[in-house]
């Protein structure tokens, strides 16, 4: 058998097994394979990743979005104060956000994933309209295909800078636009991948003056003023109507009588004022609702208060006067009611009174019967009387002159020019209302001794009424002795004066002159007498002294 055959015959009997082993060509593909899976799951990844990365950066714009529409709502007025009405732009850094409380403070410092920072642009287009503009600035852009899935998400007003033709600031899906000249602001512009919110363009609503501001707007007084009436609520007087959330806050309501109720002690109280009546006889026909109800008669125009039981008269105007509408009459009864009766109720009543003359009555008992009387009649005041021993008898055994007080050395002045000594009393009263001051001063010396003559002296007395100053005299007189040789004298001096209300001070200025016999040179000295027929008896008595009585008379 030759090789041929032997070759031959291997091969026929391997044809029908099956081949073993890996070819090139197969090694290849599956490392292909392989490859491009390991591509498609790395760009999952990192599209995963992206996408995280894009929702942090919204979120970090849409809080602070959020945060700051909120705040610009809180502080719409004081912000209109702040901001220029020329529609030119004010800035506000991060921190400036933080430091004016529109963000919390953990946001200080802070950046999106692109380190990116934000800053807050206003604007006052029209008066009494604010629009708000947040951007991101600096940090590095974000590129084109992540900026509008960011903008999507950014929440309120979210957008971002466009770049297509001039630079500006448009809402996601294009639902605002904002150009960039209008808005750019140092350190403030707006630039190419980054992001902008739209916060509150047109103000509290489409116009300002969709909305009534609960605080004052500087400049603007138009947008605190209602332009229609308001409703209320109905409410009952005496129902309780605190409200404990509200502590810095009045509240109103009416009845159901649309009579106006307001929030008092926590109850609901009905306004004092009530419409008029056409005269006393509708007024006594119906009862107030609470006390202090005040309602006008229309023929006499007063008002009258409800006390609870009953309308009284409260006729005083703003300038303190009281107006008489009608006349009375002398005699006739009064202290009636709006019956034109008695009022059993009020035992001792009150009142006044013009005549027609313009003479005041007032409602006095005349024999068990209340009846207009005049009052041209003078009533007595406080009164003051008193004396004042000026020198002392010897060993005080005088009886003279017991209720008058004692000497006291600090009222006399030695006067070196007239060589005569002065005693001063200083006595204070008060008038409450115009009236008159009477006053009535004297006073007595004796001078003489049973066992002595030739003495001479003289006795005067001045009598003031001046102010508590002792500076002004509104009223004086006085009044001297003739000479006292070997005897006594006395001296009585009398002032009336009308004066307006106030405390006034009475001066009693007591002065004597000694020029011979005991007591000159201002000495004190000591006086007796002897009675007729008595022989070497003698009366001790007192050398001088000073009194008075003052009188107050309206």
């Amino acid at each position: 058998m030759d090789r041929t055959s032997i070759l031959k015959r291997r091969q026929i009997r391997r044809l029908p097994g099956r081949q073993r082993g890996v070819t090139l060509l197969e090694a290849l593909a599956a490392l292909f394979i392989g490859a491009l899976m390991i591509v498609g799951v790395t760009m999952m990844i990192n599209t995963s990743l992206n996408d995280t990365r894009d929702q942090e950066v919204a979120q970090y714009q849409r809080q602070i979005a959020t945060a700051v529409n909120e705040a610009i709502k809180q502080n719409y007025a004081t912000l209109l104060g702040s901001i220029p009405a020329d529609g030119t732009t004010t800035a506000w850094l991060l921190d400036d956000m933080i430091n004016y409380k529109y963000i919390p403070e953990s946001y200080r410092g802070t950046t999106n994933a692109f380190r990116q920072s934000v800053c807050l642009l206003f604007q006052q287009p029209v008066i009494g309209q604010i629009d708000a503009l947040l951007v991101s600035t600096n940090g590095t852009a974000i590129p084109k295909a992540d900026l509008g899935y960011i903008a999507a998400n950014a929440g309120i007003g979210g957008g971002l800078i466009d770049t297509s033709t001039s630079i500006k600031a448009v809402g996601a899906y294009g639902g605002w636009s904002a150009p960039a000249s209008s808005w750019d602001k140092s350190p403030c512009t707006l630039q190419a991948g980054h992001l902008a919110s739209q916060l509150f363009m047109m103000g509290p609503g489409n116009q300002s003056t969709d909305f009534l501001y609960r605080n004052a707007v500087p400049g603007h007084p138009e947008l605190n003023v209602m332009n229609v009436p308001i409703g209320l609520t109905y409410a009952k007087a005496g129902d309780a109507c605190s409200n404990p959330a509200v502590t810095t806050a009045s509240f109103f309501a009416a009845d159901t009588s649309n009579h106006l109720l307001s929030c008092i002690g926590g109850l609901w109280t009905p306004m004092p004022w009530r419409e008029p009546v056409q005269d006393g006889t509708a007024l006594a026909g119906m009862a107030g609702q609470v006390p202090g109800e005040t309602r006008v008669t229309m023929d006499t125009q007063l008002p009258y208060t409800w006390t609870g039981k009953k309308w009284v008269p409260s006729a005083v105007d703003n300038n303190g006067a009281v107006n008489f509408p009608t006349f009375v009459t002398e005699g006739q009864p009064c202290g009636l009611g709006l019956d034109g009766k008695a009022q059993p109720d009020v035992p001792n009543p009150v009142q006044l009174g013009v005549k027609s003359d313009g003479e005041v009555l007032s409602c006095q008992q005349v024999s068990g019967a209340y009846v207009w009387t005049s009052t041209a009649s003078m009533t007595a005041g406080k009164w003051n009387n008193g004396c004042q021993i000026i020198y002392p008898p010897a060993d005080n055994t005088a009886i003279d002159y017991l209720d008058c007080s004692a000497p006291d050395a600090g009222q006399n002045q030695w006067d070196d020019v007239t060589r005569t000594k002065n005693n001063y009393v200083y006595q204070d009263v008060e008038l409450v209302r115009t009236g008159t001051i009477n006053v009535t001063s004297y006073a007595h010396m004796n001078h003489a001794q049973c066992d002595h003559t030739n003495w001479l002296a003289q006795l005067t007395q001045y009598l003031d009424i001046m102010d508590t100053g002792r500076t002004t005299s509104y009223a004086h007189s006085e009044m001297q002795s003739p000479n006292i040789l070997d005897g006594s004298a006395g001296v009585t001096v009398t002032l009336n004066k009308v004066l307006a209300p106030g405390i006034y001070t009475i001066r009693i200025k007591t002065n004597w002159g000694v020029f011979q016999g005991d007591g000159q040179n201002g000495l004190p000295w000591f006086s007796n007498y002897c009675p007729a027929g008595t022989g070497t008896t003698h009366i001790i008595n007192t050398p001088l002294m000073s009194g008075w009585a003052i009188n107050l008379v309206y």
